[in-house]
Formats: C-alpha cells, structure tokens, sequence
C-alpha cells in the first residue's frame, strides 16, 4: 500500500477523513484493488458511513475485515448498506464466523440481525477441533437474560452447550436467571458439553459438581437432570463428588429422587 493513502486511512480512523476522501475523488490517483478493500475496511470499523457507502457504489467487494469492522462500530448504516449489494446475512466471516454471533455483544445490533432475517441457529465453527459456539451460547454468557430472549423470540433452539456457557461464564453476577430461562425453553439437561473448557462438562450435574455450585445442582435436578448419569471416566455426579470430597453435593445427589 502507498504511504500516501495508508496516512489517510490512518487519519481518518483518527477521525478526519478528509484526506481519504480528496484522494478517493482524485482521478489522477487509482487506488488499487487491495488499497480500495483497506479503505472499506477501516472506514467500516471508523463508523464512516460516507466513505463506506462511496466505497460500495464503486463495487468494492465486503471483504471479512468490513464486516468485523461494521459489527464491533456497531453501525448499522453501513449494514443497511452492505444489504444493498446483495449482502448474504448468513455469510461467514473468515469462513468460519456467523455475523450474528459477533453481533451478540451489541443488543441493538443483534436486533437488527434477527429482524433482517439471519438464522438465529447458526453454528459457527473455530480452528479444525470441532469446537463451536451458537448464538444462543454466545447471549448465555451474559447475565442479563434480554438477548437470549429476543433470540428465543426469532425462533432460536437452545443447543446442548448453551446451558454449559450459561453455567461457566466469566462474567460476574447471577447465573441462575439465565440457568432458569434455559430450562424453561427445554434446555438438554443431559447433553455432553464438548467443545467446552471445563474438563467437568460430561454433563451439566458433573459440570456442576465440578465448579462446587449447591445451586446449579438443586436447580439443574429440579429442571430433570439425571443423578445417576455416568461419565467422567465412567463416575455418576455422586461419585465426582465424593471424589471431590464435596460431601454436601454428594448427599444431595444421592438423596435425590
């Protein structure tokens, strides 16, 4: 890329695009295709709607970076945009990541997604261990529940790792509202967490037990979690927590019928 046009690119993320602008209407300079690509991806992730959409008129492809940029911006004029040259929603970024799912953090944004028709059930896929996230393990790890239930509302279908991400989330705060919506809207009690970091995730009990959570367990049995499951090496949820010497879990487990 020339120097001249990476400066303006630069300062336009800094919040002046002028210089980009004088250079993008200056026939006597063509920009090449890989600088024009950079220009859309950095006017996208600088929330310059002029920019972007000049760039898109001019037929400049919606490359992967565009579309992080226009998602983390939290812009949606430029998404409105991008639907007008024959956008697909459901496209992969980097071939592996939903649109929808890097939109979760942002409410508005994944509003905007589901109402323009993305698939709320999407699996994106990372790296070739066959780990995944879904929307609705995505808007788990966040205590409030307003995201999954708007995408419950689209007709999301609560899959079997959403109640291990519901579980283990890092952010602070009440897990057991979202835990509840969950197994209000039939979450899989009983599923195998793989693609989790946790290695108690053989099912949501032994998950449970692992963390040492009293309430996770009383409500995840009340939901219908089977205490007699056996995994983790062939141990029921009881076992991993004598085991465990977490005796109180223990005489819940077995107590429980």
């Amino acid at each position: 890329m020339r120097l001249e046009v990476e400066q303006a690119i630069v300062r336009m993320i800094e919040g002046d695009g002028e210089s980009l602008e004088i250079i993008l209407h200056d026939n006597s300079m063509q920009l090449t295709d890989e600088e024009k690509v950079q220009a859309l991806s950095s006017s996208c992730g600088a929330g310059n709607t002029k920019i972007a959409k000049f760039l898109l008129e001019q037929r400049v492809p919606i490359s992967s970076g565009a579309l992080i940029g226009a998602i983390h911006g939290g812009k949606v004029e430029i998404l409105e945009e991008f639907l007008k040259y024959d956008w697909d929603i459901d496209s992969r970024i980097f071939g592996a990541t939903t649109a929808l799912c890097s939109a979760v953090h942002h409410e508005g944004l994944l509003l905007w997604f589901l109402d323009h028709g993305a698939d709320p059930n999407a699996k994106q896929y990372a790296s070739n261990i066959g780990f995944y996230r879904t929307p609705t393990s995505e808007a788990a790890l966040y205590e409030s529940t307003s995201r999954m239930e708007l995408l419950l509302y689209y007709g999301a279908e609560i899959d079997s790792l959403t109640i291990f991400s519901a579980m283990t989330a890092r952010e602070a705060g009440d897990r057991i509202a979202m835990m509840k919506l969950l197994i209000e809207h039939g979450a899989e009690l009983n599923g195998e967490g793989t693609g989790t970091y946790t290695i108690h995730a053989k099912s949501p009990l032994h998950c449970a037990v692992g963390m040492g959570r009293k309430d996770f367990v009383e409500l995840l049995l009340q939901g219908g979690a089977k205490p007699n499951l056996e995994r983790f090496g062939d141990k029921t949820p009881a076992a991993l927590a004598l085991e465990q010497g977490k005796l109180d879990l223990y005489e819940i487990l077995t107590n429980w019928s």
